[in-house]
């Protein structure tokens, strides 16, 4: 893989946050290095931006997403957001019985953004009481790369039946006089709306237990092209059926443009971080990939069974002059 450098009037610095209007938002929040830029819209509790400065957003925007439309109902906006992982678990807990649109905290209540120590932006959603938790993510940036790092997790909330009002009452904090927890059977679940790349890309884990270490998510409705090449899953795009959706057992996913390659990967607990035992994936729901005609979604989750929730991504951008089979397929290995 051959990588392009900067243009030389692009030189790497240190992140900057600065305040500003988006598109149709107001109130929008701007990181960028000097090589990378990537923003924030809180009122949504999404990044709806990342690309190389004075390049092109490589997250997919609706074109027909308005603030009015969505203040009536669910319209996807695009961009990258996080919700409660198993999907299919939703109709539980959320009025009707629905697995989607998603909680409205996640799109309908504006999140709480804070900048940490100058170069940290913190997002904190609202409560989502059908969960028992609130969303808090912290997004930075690296120093001299186009890379991203994303700290997700699930505060979980203590919630108290309050016989007076008839109302629950939702706590930050866990009742300390209180059994201990089990652990929590939500996983985080960070999802990456795309613009329809050319070639998506799976690593997979070596352990797979699934027959070629996939599984189909929507029945029925299959990737046009899928192969294997040397512990990757290469998924030709768009699917004939207008869309699909697989998942497989691994760590990191990548979507490659003409020149441009785009990987998400997890980053795995630092050494001497202990691990909690009864944490786990279930087969094939660890890295997913969903693509319509109109945009792709990168999809990592975090482990079930997790006391305290947690899901560290890392984005990064890579130019290439190769063709985007090798130079995805080059980077996804490397990372």
């Amino acid at each position: 893989m051959i990588l392009q450098p900067p243009p030389a009037a692009r030189k790497a610095s240190a992140t900057t946050i600065s305040r500003g209007p988006y598109r149709i938002w107001p109130d929008a929040f701007r990181l960028t290095n000097g090589l990378c830029e990537l923003v924030i819209v809180p009122s949504i509790g999404r990044i709806m931006h990342f690309a190389p400065v004075d390049g092109d957003n490589v997250l997919w925007e609706n074109p027909k997403f308005t603030a009015r439309s969505a203040s009536r109902e669910f319209v996807n906006p695009g961009g990258d957001a996080v919700y409660p992982w198993p999907q299919d678990r939703w109709p539980r807990v959320l009025p009707g019985g629905r697995d989607w649109p998603p909680p409205e905290e996640c799109w309908r209540r504006p999140q709480a953004a804070r900048v940490i120590d100058g170069s940290v932006l913190r997002l904190t959603s609202a409560p989502l009481p059908a969960f028992g938790v609130r969303i808090v993510r912290e997004i930075s940036l690296a120093d001299g790369a186009m890379r991203a790092t994303m700290v997700n997790r699930f505060e979980r909330l203590h919630v108290v039946d309050d016989n007076a009002s008839g109302e629950d009452v939702i706590e930050d904090v866990e009742d300390p006089d209180g059994p201990p927890r089990p652990p929590c059977s939500w996983a985080v679940w960070p999802v990456t709306a795309v613009k329809p790349p050319q070639q998506a890309m799976i690593r997979l884990d070596s352990r797979a237990s699934l027959p070629g270490g996939i599984r189909e998510m929507v029945p029925g409705k299959k990737f046009s092209n899928v192969s294997r090449d040397d512990g990757l899953l290469v998924l030709g795009l768009p699917p004939r059926a207008g869309e699909a959706k697989m998942g497989a057992e691994g760590d990191a996913v990548a979507a490659a443009w003409r020149g441009l390659v785009f990987t998400q990967k997890r980053v795995p607990p630092a050494p001497g971080t202990s691990i909690e035992p009864k944490s786990r994936w279930m087969p094939g729901e660890a890295c997913q990939v969903y693509s319509s005609r109109a945009y792709a979604e990168l999809e990592l989750t975090g482990a079930r069974w997790m006391h305290a929730p947690e899901l560290i991504v890392e984005w990064e951008l890579e130019r290439t002059s190769t063709r985007y089979e090798s130079a995805a397929s080059d980077w996804l290995r490397a990372v």
